[in-house]
Parts: C-alpha cells; sequence; structure tokens
C-alpha cells in the first residue's frame, strides 16, 4: 500500500488562496491581514514558515477554517457547517450570532492550544552546541543549572547524548571539535536525573 504525503501548512495555505482569492494571494493577504511579503515568504520559493502571529491572523479572518487542519494537516479543511449569513434582526439571526460567537471563542481556545503545541515541538529541535561555541555552552549550563565545565563534561563523559561533529581523529577530537546536543537529548537527561 502506497503511503500518502502530508501536505505542508505551506500547502494548506496555498489551497486556502485557491479556496477563497481563486490563487490572488494579494486579494487573499489583504483578506486575512497579513502583508504580502509574508505569505510571499511562505508560499513562494523559499517556503517559510509561518509564523504564528501569521496562523492567528488566518483563523481569526476564515473561523470556518478547522485549525486542526491548518496547523496539523488533521481532518477536513472546513467546519461542519461553513454557511455563515450576515445577521438580521431576528432571533433566529441573534441565536446564531451566539452560536458563532462560541464557536469562534472554541476555535480560539483550540488554536491557542495548537500554537502552544507547536511552539513545545519547535523547542525540541533546539540544538546545542559544546566544543567551540562558548555562548551555547552557557545555554546549556544555564539550562541544565550547573556551571559551564560540569556541562561539558557531563556530555564529553557520554552521560548527556550528543553527536559528534568535528575531524574523525583524536587530534580533532581534543582540539576545536565540537558535540552537538538536542534539547530532547537535555530532557532526557533531566528526566533520568529527577528519577535517582
Amino acid at each position: 500500500m502506497v503511503e500518502k504525503k502530508q501536505k505542508s501548512v505551506n500547502q494548506r495555505i496555498a489551497e486556502l488562496v485557491y479556496y477563497y482569492n481563486k490563487g490572488n494571494k494579494s486579494a487573499f493577504a489583504k483578506a486575512v491581514h497579513i502583508s504580502n511579503q509574508s505569505l510571499g515568504a511562505i508560499l513562494g520559493s523559499r517556503q517559510s514558515v509561518p509564523s504564528l502571529a501569521a496562523l492567528q491572523k488566518i483563523g481569526v479572518a476564515l473561523p470556518q477554517v478547522r485549525m486542526d487542519w491548518l496547523v496539523l494537516g488533521e481532518g477536513d479543511m472546513m467546519q461542519a457547517s461553513t454557511a455563515i449569513h450576515p445577521p438580521s434582526l431576528s432571533d433566529e439571526s441573534v441565536a446564531q450570532a451566539k452560536n458563532l460567537t462560541q464557536r469562534l471563542a472554541e476555535n480560539r481556545a483550540h488554536f491557542d492550544g495548537l500554537m502552544e503545541a507547536l511552539v513545545e515541538e519547535r523547542k525540541l529541535t533546539r540544538v546545542y552546541r559544546i566544543g567551540v561555541n562558548r555562548p551555547m555552552e552557557r545555554k546549556l549550563a544555564d539550562r541544565l543549572g550547573i556551571p559551564e565545565e560540569e556541562a561539558r563534561e557531563l556530555v564529553l563523559s557520554g552521560k548527556i547524548c550528543s553527536q559528534y561533529s568535528g575531524p574523525d581523529n583524536d587530534k580533532g577530537r581534543r582540539n576545536g571539535a565540537s558535540y552537538l546536543i538536542t534539547e530532547q537529548a537535555v530532557r532526557e537527561f533531566l528526566a533520568a536525573e529527577q528519577k535517582s
């Protein structure tokens, strides 16, 4: 069975541009209150990751679009009921407006949760470099709450999982070599330390 490749958030935003504005990027950017430059960076050859602010603006401007779909690619693009009619003064329209307001609040809360998860996921990809980058050594030591020398020793001794980045010889390992440590490795080390 061939596995279907999931679209990126950039591709999903491009779908919205075609769905709402027939591919007119400028009209879409104006409608969702983001700059043409930002949209161009997201959809152009750079394929920049959209900022949290841009995703929030799209979510606010297009409340019928499911944020799960936009951010994570999960589920359908649209909410079950996407019909939004201009309000009239009838009781039914007041109830619809209240329902829409409630849905917007729920979407906003859900969106905020998704954004927090996305930010947390991005934190896990943070990399510390030990050996040639003193400011990064300080950041790692601060993150661990210990002096830089102890942090360096934890990495060199293998107590914190790292990836060697440098020449493949003993001299290189002693002089100017560096080790890459991910935030995930730091968290695993801290969790193991708490258990012991």
